[in-house]
């Protein structure tokens, strides 16, 4: 193969595996996943980070796996010269795993790039492996070799996966995720042994390239065990029926595996293992004649395939988790603005209103009538209207509606509003009420007790622009009551008059009883409840069509006041951690990383990478 041809299937693969490896890195880790937990991903960053970083010299691992005493120590010997222990006795000591490799790999900061994990350390004497410290070390000899290849074989033995150690198994697993070969070895009397065809279908869903070999027996038996193994798995093994991450069950990627077979002999040699079929080629050449993209780009593929699949599936739980959260966020905000409206809707602002409209009197009252003080009796009519107006708001008139301070009046209001919505909300999502969830009943009363405590924004000036505007078309229409206004006693200015309101639900029941009869109190009724009988006045100056437009202009305000008070110091305190786990989930790179899948998944489908 050309170097531009190399690049053409290479660059692309290796682009999307890259992107994917960093993309999904941040991504899984910023929802709160963990990407090693991921199927394939662990495999993946362990095979592309070497090829990565040594890209130039592509490397093949090939790992020997088997149970104790099938000969592993000896085919290593024999294929790199390097000595490990051997033999019954010796070998299920043994506690680290050994490698050979090429003496331009003799350097522990390569080796930690191809074994991530793992702690390189020089193999000077057969006793460290017997060693119980440090139990991610990885031995390392150094082997001369022979000629030029087009890689650069690095052999791995294992502990053998049958002993005692626990240890151990962690080590083959790790090793068989890494290798791009697995040269699975067995002896003659432990094929069919449970714990052995275990270990058999943990290769196989894991390799990407599997070698099988039997040891100490001949030809004809290792045909019989063979077939007997293929047979055996596909009946009473389920396992092997499982699928693989490219589509091909366990049994057929076993049945299509590469066979060897080598006879019991006294001085042991490469010559004496033999394929099981004719057409298969001799095993140094299934180690050191591979082509190195097709090698490593194998070892990568199973990987990719496995890593691609998961991180699909996790993307899918990710938009499902954002379309509900998404949904139940805009429920919670309805919520907000309904309460918001509830306080807001029922509640009349009278006292100011009554100001704006003596202040607007008085600014355009004529000359002739500017001598007139607040201490000046007016005879007549006029006068007994003005006064019942101020002893109302004074509170020394029963004929009207009972006023309230404001700030009274709303902060009941929203405390029961907040109780409201924290029970309706702890009710509706059971999932968010738990101990741990925002809703809890610890952090919703923690979330109350601190919104009690919080100043009531004062409301804005706009809808009082609003009213000056309507008043000042009525000064021109009536230009006589408006010059009458002008003489009301100041007392209905003083400060504290801004501030009452009339409550326009005192039926009681509750504040599911003011969101129950939210909107049936229409702007006329609001107003009537307040005009009717209290400030009656206004109807006598034909101010009933600025005090409706005053309320609706009021509520759509205070409306807004309150919602932006009950979101920002009641929700935003309630729902910290779940509003913050929403704006991870949004923010996230879902559609980027799931284009990064798809394109690694053409990829692999398209045949690009083989």
């Amino acid at each position: 193969m050309q170097e531009n041809e190399k690049q053409s299937t290479l660059e692309p693969f290796c682009l999307g595996v890259n992107e994917l490896l960093v993309t999904g890195e941040k991504l899984v880790t910023s929802l709160g996943g963990n990407p090693d937990s991921l199927d394939g991903w662990k495999a993946l960053k362990a095979k592309y980070s070497p090829f990565q970083t040594l890209g130039k010299d592509p490397v093949l691992i090939a790992t020997l796996y088997g149970p104790s005493g099938s000969g592993k120590s000896t085919l290593f010997k024999l294929l790199t010269g390097v000595d490990v222990p051997a033999g019954g006795a010796v070998r299920p000591c043994s506690m680290a795993c050994a490698a050979a490799v090429p003496e331009s790999l003799d350097d522990p900061q390569k080796l930690a790039v191809l074994f991530p994990g793992f702690i390189a350390e020089k193999l000077v004497s057969q006793s460290q492996i017997r060693q119980t410290d440090g139990p991610d070390r990885l031995l390392f000899a150094t082997y001369p070799a022979q000629k030029k290849q087009p890689i650069q074989l690095v052999l791995v033995d294992v502990p053998d996966f049958n002993t005692v150690e626990k240890t151990n198994w962690d080590k083959a697993e790790k090793m068989l995720e890494r290798a791009e070969v697995v040269i699975f070895m067995v002896y003659d009397n432990a094929y069919s042994d449970d714990k052995v065809i275990k270990e058999l279908a943990r290769c196989c869903r894991k390799s990407a390239k599997m070698v099988y070999m039997l040891t100490m027996t001949n030809a004809e038996s290792a045909r019989q065990i063979w077939d007997d193994l293929l047979q055996k798995v596909a009946g009473k093994f389920a396992v092997f029926q499982e699928p693989k991450a490219d589509g091909k069950t366990l049994h057929q990627f076993l049945s299509e595996s590469p066979v060897y077979f080598s006879p019991r002999s006294e001085q042991p040699s490469l010559d004496n293992v033999y394929p099981l079929n004719a057409s298969t080629p001799l095993l140094q050449s299934q180690l050191q004649g591979y082509d190195a993209e097709k090698t490593i780009l194998l070892g990568m593929k199973e990987a990719a395939l496995q890593a691609v699949v998961s991180c699909t599936s996790f993307i899918e739980n990710a938009e499902l988790d954002l379309v509900g959260m998404r949904d139940r966020d805009r429920a919670m905000r309805a919520d907000l603005l309904e309460h918001a409206k509830a306080v807001a809707f029922h509640e009349f602002p009278a006292g100011r209103l009554v100001q704006i409209v003596l202040e607007e009197a008085k600014r355009r009252r004529p000359w002739y009538l500017r001598f007139i003080t607040s201490g000046f009796e007016i005879p007549g009519v006029m006068f007994k209207k003005g006064q019942k107006l101020i002893d109302w708001l004074r509170g020394k008139n029963d004929e009207g509606p009972s006023l309230f301070n404001r700030d009274d009046l709303e902060r009941k209001r929203l405390h029961d509003a907040i109780e409201h919505m924290g029970n309706h909300w702890r009710g509706n999502y059971p999932d968010m009420s738990g101990t741990d969830g925002a809703l809890s009943s610890t952090n919703c009363e923690n979330a109350r007790n601190a919104f009690t405590k919080v100043k009531i924004p004062a409301a804005g000036l706009d809808w009082e622009m609003e009213v000056r505007k309507d008043l000042a078309k009525w000064a021109e229409e009536n230009k006589w009551k408006c010059a009458m206004l002008a003489t009301v006693p100041e007392l209905a200015m003083t400060g504290g008059i801004a501030l009452l309101m009339v409550d326009l639900c005192t039926v009681g029941g509750g504040f599911s009883f003011v969101l129950a009869n939210l909107g049936l109190l229409g702007t006329a009724g609001g107003v009537g409840a307040a005009v009717g009988v209290g400030i009656k006045f206004l109807e006598d100056y034909h101010l009933n069509t600025v005090a409706e437009n005053a309320q609706n202009k009021w509520k759509t305000q205070r409306t807004q006041e309150l919602l932006i008070h009950m979101d920002e110091k009641w929700a935003a305190v309630l729902l910290q951690s779940w509003r913050l786990k929403l704006k991870t989930l949004i923010d996230a790179p879902i559609p980027k990383f799931k284009q990064i899948c798809m394109r690694v998944q053409n990829l692999l489908h398209e045949g690009k990478v083989s």
